[in-house]
Order: C-alpha cells, then structure tokens, then sequence
C-alpha cells in the first residue's frame, strides 16, 4: 500500500498519478506552478516497444517519485522546459517545422521518461540485447549518415534496426544473424 508521503511533490522531487487512481495535491503557495502532462498510453507503450524491438504485453506502472535534481532527472525536465517554451511560442501552429519539432520533442520526453524513471518494465529495458546483429547496426549507422540533420529517438533507431532484423529473417528463413 502506498502511503501518502509516496505522492509528496516539491521543486525537486516530481510524481506520477494512475488515471485510475485518486490523486491529491498538497497545499502549494500562491505563487506555485503546477505543471500537470497527460501522456497517451498508446504511445507510450509504443515508443517502449520500438526500443525494445518488440510489442508491450502488458501496462507500464511508473514509480511515484521522480527526483529532477539527478543528472536523468534534470535531462528529463529540460526536455520538457524546451517543448513547453516551443507550444508557448504563438507562431507554432502555423509553422509546419515547428509542429514537427513539437512532436519530436513529444517523443524525446517519452523515450526520457521511459529510460530514466524506474517503471514496471525497466528490468527488460536494462536487460542485455539478446543477439548481435551488425547488419542491423551497419544499417542504423548508414541510416544516421543519409540523413545528418534528421532528429531521432532511441526508438526511431531501435525501429530502423528492427526493420532490416526483420528483413533478413523473412528472406533468409532463419531465426537470427
């Protein structure tokens, strides 16, 4: 059982609320700024299961607290400053690159959040690869080279590398590499 303390949140220490869980905020000053972020669970567990290079079999359930002075923490929280100074700016709606950018920022946020704060499946994402495969890396690296200016997130990569695995094993009949 959780007790109350779990959700305390201060200018340090951020939490996670369950949709289907109660959630009560304490008392916070008038000058406090709460920032409160919806993310889909669709694409959450879908940016999970492009970096883990296959589908997500059940839900992700995060830990409540999330220190934002640590080195992941903070990373995390700057991301979210840069997305949130990019929907504040009044010409975003109306610049194609810019709507582009917000959506790669969306899914940086996700991939952070994912790989740093301690969740029910963050044992198989530190887990080591299971196989190597270098034409699926050649193929990343290749990729990363044709396109230098493109943005990409470790899903973006693990996606590409999943695709040429993929490839290989339905033309070559074989399991692995």
């Amino acid at each position: 059982m959780r007790r109350p303390t779990d959700r305390c949140h201060t200018a340090t220490r951020s939490g996670f609320h369950p949709p289907h869980e109660q959630t009560v905020l304490p008392l916070w000053q008038a000058d406090a700024t709460q920032i409160c972020i919806k993310i889909d669970r669709a694409a959450l567990e879908s940016e999970l299961a492009q970096v883990l290079g296959r589908p997500v079999d059940k839900h992700i359930r995060f830990d409540l607290a999330m220190d934002l002075t640590s080195p992941a923490g903070a990373r995390w929280l700057s991301t979210l400053c840069i997305l949130l100074d990019t929907v504040d700016d009044p010409s975003s709606a109306l610049n194609p690159a810019l709507m582009s950018q917000i959506e790669h920022f969306e899914r940086a946020l996700i991939s952070g959040l994912l790989l740093q704060q301690p969740h029910s499946l963050t044992s198989q994402l530190n887990a080591p690869p299971e196989a190597s495969n270098p034409r699926a890396l050649q193929s990343v690296l290749d990729h990363i080279e044709s396109f230098p200016g493109a943005q990409y997130t470790i899903g973006d990569l693990a996606a590409i590398a999943a695709s040429v695995h993929a490839s290989f094993r339905t033309s070559s009949g074989s399991n692995s590499e």
